[in-house]
């Protein structure tokens, strides 16, 4: 089969991305070209609710930019979508329309359940190490810049999926606005988490055992792939470890300033200033799930619109049960409100309608 080519868009809470792909039986999916503009949308809407006037003229330029790349390899379909600061923008359809205007493109705003389902894609397309740990038991942890998503796995199937509002970014801007010293950010942001999680453990992991952590999100692999390579070492080889690695992370982070890691990481200040809420974060996370083991598996959102485009036109073969994923999920939740019968009636018809 020839090979197709696809083009990938995600409007972020900070930063805008564009990925190009290639698909075909034999070689699966890969990514030919990736794009990135830091642009923290989300401080606008997080902060005053709405995108400012500047910060949608510098994402229509960059969007301009992405349609003339697109148009250079001759992708044969798009898909452009945006998430929660655009979400929880009051001005998300004013945006929308003009960047459809003065850019031709079509973003669709992802309602959370949308974007959870795409990022699984994402790790569903790696191959079998997913499905392996998934059937070990394997908790999920996707830290973005708005909030984070838990996604429990046991004998390969999803069991609860919880979102909790303690993204990146989000915090980063609640630290600014506090003006503390950079130990004291430190202990209000452990403080926060750990409140959080404490709820979070109480109503979702007792008595589960959960053997690995995969953690996936944009703050994750940059920390992760500039943190290895600085201490010579191979990120995709070394993506599968004990789950000390990740203290090893965390430690690396709070032990410098933000100017030591900008220097030493190569980053730009505005990545820099994600990566403390970013490392306490899955670190907390870490330890409250007690996984014994770590996967870095290095994949963002755009590779799992990729992968739900190919999947749909079946260009790759699909390993897993998505469905069973989104029926276990709603029994799991029945079952703790006590509606079983009904929800066990409704995830049959789902199911009826899938088919």
């Amino acid at each position: 089969m020839a090979l197709k080519r696809f083009a990938s868009i995600d409007v972020g809470s900070f930063e805008i991305e564009l990925g190009i792909y290639e698909f075909s039986k034999g070689g699966g999916i890969r990514l030919v070209d990736n794009v990135r503009h830091v642009i923290a949308l989300g401080s606008d809407t997080y902060r005053n609710g709405e995108i400012s006037f500047p910060l949608v003229q510098e994402l229509i330029a960059v969007l301009k930019d992405f349609t003339r790349i697109i148009a250079e390899y001759r992708c044969e379909a798009y898909r452009a979508i945006a998430t929660s600061a655009m979400r929880e923008a009051t001005n998300s359809a004013i945006v929308l329309d003009q960047i459809k205007t003065r850019t031709g493109l079509s973003v669709q705003i992802l309602s959370n359940a949308e974007q959870r389902m795409l990022v699984l894609k994402a790790l569903a397309a790696c191959g079998e190490r997913f499905d392996t740990l998934a059937n070990e038991g394997a908790a999920v942890v996707e830290v973005g810049f708005g909030s984070m998503q838990v996604s429990l796995y046991g004998a390969g199937t999803m069991q609860s999926t919880q979102n909790l509002r303690l993204g990146a970014l989000r915090l980063r801007d609640t630290l600014q606005q506090l003006n503390s010293a950079r130990d004291d950010r430190e202990r209000i942001l452990q403080e926060t988490v750990a409140h959080e999680l404490d709820i979070y453990e109480h109503l979702h992991l007792r008595g589960r055992r959960v053997r690995h952590m995969i953690a996936i999100g944009d703050p994750i692999r940059v920390l992760y792939d500039k943190i290895m390579r600085a201490q010579q070492l191979n990120p995709e080889e070394e993506s599968f470890a004990d789950i000390g690695r990740m203290k090893g992370l965390y430690q690396y982070v709070i032990a410098r300033t933000e100017a030591e890691l900008e220097e030493t990481l190569d980053l730009n200040p505005a990545t820099t200033g994600v990566l403390l809420p970013a490392a306490v974060l899955y670190q907390r996370m870490a330890e409250t799930v007690g996984a014994e083991k770590v996967w870095f598996p290095g994949t963002r959102l755009i590779d799992g619109v990729a992968a739900d485009y190919a999947f749909e036109k079946q260009l790759v073969r699909r390993t897993h049960d998505f469905d069973a994923d989104i029926l276990a999920a709603v029994q799991e939740l029945a079952t703790r409100y006590g509606e079983r019968t009904a929800a066990t009636r409704s995830a049959a018809r789902y199911r009826s309608s899938t088919r």
